[in-house]
């Protein structure tokens, strides 16, 4: 029967059926209705008829268990939704404009928002024909998983967002979470650095202990020598580091011209630099204010792949001595 009421003009709490614009679900017709604020909304015959829809929205419609429904969640945090901003009205209840964790937007009502109907932008549900552990809000020693992402590594681990205790986000894998392997974001990594740096002999960036005990490549090396990368033309690139910087030494057809030359710069540079270093430092038997004094010099040139170095450390033994005998000769007078 409602499809038939002629509606035009009349007022239903602050709405004006202004005209008929079809037919709605059931055959109730559909009105466009200006509020008295305004605002125009499309509602149906029934919600009219029954009271269900009286304004636009902007009088927010009143409850015995949950007060206003319409409150301003603007910039509030709702499972993985932003509040951005109103929306326009859905069948007569508030909407607003939310933008998901994973970066996409969606409108969702209010009711769906507060009541915990809608959590995301529909990303999470992707995840439900997923097999993954729900570890979301566990924590791994400084990292707190949030929530999957569509993202996997080679073996196919979902790629977790978390949070680290420092304030950092990141992606991490459920199995590097769950077998302990990623434990922060980095930081703690960082510190664990400073930390050896603050134990071990340091001069001007180079590290002495470092370069006497470190020996062995890296994994990730497929010469199977330090300082030796393997090219895909199988010839083999030769390379030094030394106080921040990177040495070029040239690529070889074979393995035993590179060994070669590096064998070089490792004695030239590394093995050079440690002699001077355990010379200086027996001279100063750790007394800083000495060092300060003769600060030790070991500069580098390299020019047609050859290494030139210099060095005061012959020129602080000489100085040492005089003093060490001007002391002696004060003793004995």
């Amino acid at each position: 029967m409602g499809r038939f009421l002629d509606l035009k003009g009349k007022r239903f709490g602050k709405l004006t059926a202004l005209h008929r614009i079809e037919d709605g679900e059931k055959g109730y017709a559909k009105w466009l209705c200006r509020c008295d604020c305004g605002g125009e909304i499309i509602v149906t015959t029934k919600h009219l008829m029954r009271g269900t829809v009286t304004n636009c929205g902007c009088n927010p419609k009143k409850t015995a268990g949950n007060g206003t429904i319409a409150e301003n969640l603007k910039g509030q945090k709702l499972g993985m939704l932003l509040v951005i901003k109103r929306a326009e009205n859905r069948n007569g209840r508030v909407a607003w404009l939310c933008r998901c964790d994973c970066g996409n937007e969606k409108i969702c009502t209010a009711k769906q928002l507060k009541s915990g109907q809608v959590k995301s932008c529909g990303c999470r549900n992707k995840m439900k024909n997923i097999n993954y552990k729900d570890i979301s809000g566990q924590r791994f020693g400084r990292l707190i998983a949030l929530y999957p992402t569509d993202m996997r590594d080679k073996k196919g681990s979902v790629k977790w967002k978390c949070r680290c205790e420092c304030g950092k986000d990141c992606f991490v894998t459920e199995d590097a979470l769950v077998g302990g392997n990623t434990r922060s974001c980095g930081c703690r990594k960082k510190e664990l650095q400073a930390e050896v740096y603050k134990k071990v002999s340091l001069y001007e960036g180079t590290s002495y202990t470092i370069l006497k005990t470190r020996k062995k490549p890296r994994v990730d090396n497929r010469s199977g020598h330090r300082g030796i990368a393997l090219r895909p033309n199988g010839k083999y690139s030769v390379y030094i580091g030394f106080k921040g910087k990177n040495y070029i030494l040239g690529t070889y057809d074979n393995l035993e011209e590179a060994l070669e030359i590096r064998k070089y710069a490792e004695e030239t540079l590394h093995e050079g630099f440690c002699e001077a270093f355990e010379r200086w430092k027996h001279l100063s038997h750790d007394d800083k204010d000495w060092e300060e004094k003769n600060p030790l010099i070991f500069d580098v040139r390299f020019k047609d792949k050859e290494f030139h170095i210099t060095c005061n450390i012959k020129e602080l033994e000489e100085r040492y001595s005089v003093s060490r005998g001007v002391e002696n000769e004060a003793e004995d007078k």
